[in-house]
């Protein structure tokens, strides 16, 4: 019988038993370390290969200015089709968002033939007790302060026709029923606005669908607001006293035609402007000229 050949390089069971170094808990541990950090770099390297939905860009919404049209409009349209109803301060801050995210400088100067963004007017959510969704401005809850005295002495920035009142109404542009947050004083574009009483200009520059507007602060809880103007004629931190024009009416904005439209704040919320001015005082000229008419008999 034949025995079994052993190479001639072979090594000994006895010598590898001999050579084999014991295990121990530290080696253990290494081996384990190792194992965690190649599959940890094994998931990262997958990782880099799948984008993550996260990173992909939206798809992007545009529209192509026509000949004749304006942001305020665009925008209102734009909202109109996918079914927002906000009142109209928010409208106004669409536009401004809209005019952001275009970088426009003046956003009453469009040119047709250019490409809008439009992707800032999003399709309204509806309420959920798990998701936060969209709150518009204007019915924020805020914590209320006592009211203050308004002052006495408050003067009409303009006399002219009243062509709408606060409140509800239809809106002009949109053609839906909105909350109208001030008076409209119809005057052609040029005539120079006055402050209700002295203050501090807060704002003065392009707030979107109002247009150019400025904002003073008349102290004790009382600001006012005068939109759609054509030019300014102050400052932000500029003090100004009643009788300096603060600006000139115009129909920059989200509107159809030249006038001022008038807001009053007391206390952070807007109040009928016809509550703290007689309407004598605004349609002085109207007054005056029915009574220098002739009645027949």
């Amino acid at each position: 019988m034949r025995g079994i050949v052993v190479p001639k390089n072979a090594i000994p069971l006895s010598t590898l038993e001999k050579n084999k170094a014991p295990s121990t808990p530290a080696k253990k541990q290494t081996a384990q370390k190792f194992h965690t950090a190649l599959a940890e770099a094994t998931r990262l390297h997958q990782d880099k290969t799948i984008r993550a939905p996260q990173d992909c860009p939206p798809p992007t919404k545009t529209y192509t200015i026509q000949q004749g049209d304006t942001l305020s409009e665009i925008v209102a349209k734009e909202s109109k089709k996918l079914g927002h109803k906000y009142p109209t301060r928010d409208l106004y801050n669409m536009v401004k968002q809209v005019a952001n995210l275009n970088h426009l400088t003046n956003p009453n100067t469009i040119i047709p033939g250019q490409k809008l963004d439009l992707t800032s007017i999003t399709q309204p959510q509806p309420a959920s007790k798990s998701a936060a969704s969209f709150v518009p401005e204007s019915i924020v809850t805020t914590t209320k302060t006592p009211d203050r005295p308004i002052p006495t002495k408050l003067q009409a920035p303009v006399s002219g026709k009243i062509t709408s009142l606060f409140g509800m109404r239809n809106h002009p542009v949109i053609g839906e029923a909105l909350h109208h947050d001030g008076i409209d004083i119809s005057q052609p574009t040029g005539t120079p606005v006055k402050p209700l009483t002295s203050g501090v200009v807060t704002f003065s520059g392009n707030d979107g669908g109002y247009g150019l507007m400025v904002e003073i602060d008349h102290g004790s809880g009382l600001t006012s607001r005068y939109a759609h103007l054509s030019k300014l004629l102050v400052k932000k931190g500029e003090q100004i006293n009643p009788s300096q024009s603060l600006g000139q009416i115009g129909q920059t904005g989200l509107t159809t035609g030249p006038h001022l439209h008038l807001e009053i704040h007391r206390q952070n919320s807007a109040i009928d402007p016809l509550t703290v001015l007689n309407r004598q005082q605004i349609e002085t000229d109207i007054l005056i000229a029915e009574a220098q008419t002739p009645h027949r008999l």
